[in-house]
């Protein structure tokens, strides 16, 4: 078990590096193409910002309680796939807890702009969607 604890932190860390340091170099460098995202997923605007960090800490309080109760954590996809979207969560609670926003930089076309982070968690969620038969108890 302390081994794949140490797998999913490890993971979680190297996330939150890379999203952190992303956004770092982005608004360093591009500062005209940050975008401030401060809603909830796609820029969606639900309050001030301390509902959303409430929602993100729950949030990732029911990732952690369905990987014990719900899936086979022993799995190696579903370690990978909850340590990137607790990592992602993190590093935009980061943003949100530090400057009040998310930094964006990453835009496709119409699509919202979006992040690392936003990658990392929509990567793990669906990764759990597709796989979830296969890493059910």
């Amino acid at each position: 078990m302390k081994k794949i604890f140490l797998r999913i932190v490890g993971i979680v860390v190297l996330v939150i590096f890379l999203d952190q340091m992303t956004k770092f170099a982005m608004e360093k460098n591009f500062p005209e193409i940050i975008s401030n995202n401060t809603g909830i997923a796609f820029g969606i605007n639900i309050g001030n910002i301390w509902t959303i960090v409430v929602s993100n800490i729950f949030l990732i309080g029911i990732v952690i309680y369905a990987a014990k109760k719900e899936l086979q954590i022993t799995h190696t996809l579903t370690q990978i796939f909850l340590a990137l979207i607790l990592g992602g969560g993190i590093g935009n609670l980061i943003d949100r807890i530090f400057k009040g926003y998310v930094v964006d930089f990453i835009s496709i076309w119409r699509y919202p702009s979006f992040n690392v982070a936003d990658i990392c968690i929509s990567v793990g969620i669906f990764g759990i969607i597709i796989f979830f038969n296969k890493v059910k108890k």
